[in-house]
C-alpha cells in the first residue's frame, strides 16, 4: 500500500517551494525534524528541467548555469546537493481528497536546511 506525499522544498534557489509528489510506500512517515532523503524523490520521476527554472530565484539560477552537464553530471546530480542542502522536515500536513471513491488521504510534507520555519 502507498500513500500519495507531496515533498515541497523550501530553499533559497527557489521563489516557491518546488513541489514534488512520490508514492510513499516505506512502513514509517518522517516526523518535523528528521531528515528524508533527496534519492526518495529524485528517483521517484524525472524533474523537468523547464519546471524548476519557472522557480529558480537568481541565487537558483546561478547554480544551475554554474553547473557542467557534459559527460556524467545530470540535473539530477544538482538536485541532489539541493536536497542534501533542504532534507529536514518542518511541517506536515494530512489531507483528505473526495474527488475519489472511497476518498483517500494525502500528505503534504515542507523540508528546509534547518527543520523549522523561517521563511
Amino acid at each position: 500500500m502507498s500513500v500519495p506525499v507531496y515533498f515541497n522544498l523550501d530553499h533559497s534557489f527557489f521563489k516557491e517551494p518546488l513541489r514534488v509528489s512520490v508514492n510513499w510506500t516505506f512502513p514509517f512517515l518522517p516526523r518535523v525534524g528528521e531528515t528524508v532523503s533527496p534519492w526518495i524523490w529524485i528517483e521517484e520521476k524525472e524533474i523537468s528541467r523547464e519546471k524548476i527554472e519557472k522557480l529558480l530565484s537568481s541565487e537558483g539560477i546561478d547554480s544551475l548555469n554554474a553547473e557542467d552537464f557534459s559527460g556524467e553530471n545530470t540535473l539530477n546530480d544538482w538536485l541532489y546537493e539541493v536536497g542534501i542542502q533542504c532534507d529536514t522536515v518542518y511541517s506536515i500536513s494530512y489531507f483528505k481528497n473526495d474527488k475519489v471513491d472511497p476518498y483517500e488521504i494525502y500528505i503534504q510534507m515542507y523540508l528546509n536546511d534547518t527543520g523549522t520555519y523561517h521563511r
